[in-house]
């Protein structure tokens, strides 16, 4: 799978399993790229416009339908668009521009919308079968937001979010919003607060480092007992 002169990033399975998709990239040209897990040769999936490959940092530059059926992608020209996994055309799902940088797409468990974010500052919401224009979710209220979720059932979005002067593992904090009633919250810790996520169950997990070190929270108490 691995060959001398590619850049090979995000690999992730897909929700049935039958599927590995990476990004790779090589002499200045990207795509995506499916093998299946059971054997098989790999399959490039992506043609245009090239996925903006990075190192997965804040998110990566795609996610899986729950089914199986295909990828959101964000690519070089600033937005997002939707492949199916047998081929076909390529869908445009944003309209952002050229001048934007979209990333970190995370689609929602029944399909209906994906959240990401814009230039590292702004998430958004767009939609993956309706013509309803995508909207913002922050309230401008941090100078960069990044790395976002969706709850697992669906019923809000959350990401880590920060401002200046502070540098992010100093003071990031959790912000969320809950879409059936526009209700917004925070999670703010002694240190930078990481990753949010929720468990199957709609516990919130995070990333937290209050005493200096690194720790898993489920809830509101670390995962691993602290070394000191």
């Amino acid at each position: 799978m691995c060959v001398s002169g590619r850049d090979l990033t995000e690999p992730k399975l897909a929700p049935d399993g039958a599927f590995v998709a990476f990004v790779a990239t090589m002499a200045g040209s990207s795509a995506i790229v499916v093998v299946p897990t059971a054997g098989g040769p790999e399959r490039m999936l992506t043609t245009l416009p090239l996925p903006a490959a990075g190192r997965g940092l804040g998110g990566g530059c795609f996610d899986w339908l729950p089914d199986g059926s295909g990828v959101v992608y964000a690519a070089v020209g600033g937005d997002l668009w939707l492949q199916a996994i047998d081929g076909g055309a390529v869908t445009r799902l944003t309209r952002h521009g050229t001048e934007a940088r979209v990333e970190a797409p995370i689609v929602a468990p029944d399909a209906s919308f994906a959240v990401y974010a814009v230039d590292q500052a702004q998430v958004w919401r767009c939609w993956l079968a309706s013509d309803r224009p995508a909207e913002r979710l922050d309230d401008g209220s941090a100078d960069f937001c990044f790395d976002p979720a969706i709850a697992s059932d669906g019923s809000a979005a959350m990401w880590t979010a920060w401002n200046v002067p502070d540098m992010p593992w100093d003071a990031a904090r959790a912000q969320r919003l809950s879409f059936d009633d526009s209700r917004r919250d925070e999670m703010v810790g002694v240190g930078g607060v990481h990753q949010p996520r929720t468990t199957a169950g709609g516990t919130s997990t995070c990333v937290r480092d209050d005493t200096g070190w690194l720790n898993v929270w489920i809830g509101d108490r670390p995962v691993v007992d602290e070394p000191f």
